[in-house]
């Protein structure tokens, strides 16, 4: 009877303890689940290279304003215009069209920006666009000569 009183008093000890250790855990603070906060956005790299292009035409809308020219001096003297029977010694004011043009091109470049905000690259374009005339001045035949008229930057 002894061994029974001891294994009862031995479980009752035990039962005692393993109480107490559940007491003491409900006064801890519930467990929490915190969310992890949202990631920065990255701020945005400009480093790479491109290419592009482009393609269209080209016209215009309106007449060239020209006149009879003036001289500078020479065979002619200074400020004598150079078809003055025609003219009537006023600049003979004229007009004539421009043709149209295809228009093309493209751009190719390169960005590198490192960890400072400055962004360094290197780019080249290249196009193309051709619109010329050379009329014939319209008071050149009364004076026997054929004066052309041409755009500067022909």
């Amino acid at each position: 009877m002894r061994n029974l009183n001891l294994v009862i008093s031995a479980t009752i000890a035990v039962g005692a303890i393993i109480a107490i250790g559940a007491a003491n855990a409900a006064d801890l603070p519930a467990a929490t689940t915190t969310k992890a906060p949202p990631p920065l956005a990255a701020a945005y790299n400009w480093s790479g290279c491109y290419l592009g292009g482009y393609v269209g035409g080209a016209w215009q809308s309106r007449d060239v304003n020209a006149w009879d020219p003036v001289s500078t001096g020479g065979v002619f003297p200074a400020g004598t215009f150079y078809h003055p029977a025609a003219s009537n010694n006023v600049a003979g004011n004229f007009n004539y069209n421009l043709g149209s043009s295809a228009i093309g091109g493209g751009t190719l470049g390169c960005n590198w920006q490192g960890a400072s905000p400055l962004v360094f690259g290197i780019e080249g374009e290249g196009g193309y666009m051709r619109i010329a005339a050379s009329p014939i001045v319209p008071y050149s035949f009364g004076t026997g000569s054929d004066t052309v008229a041409q755009d500067k930057d022909r």
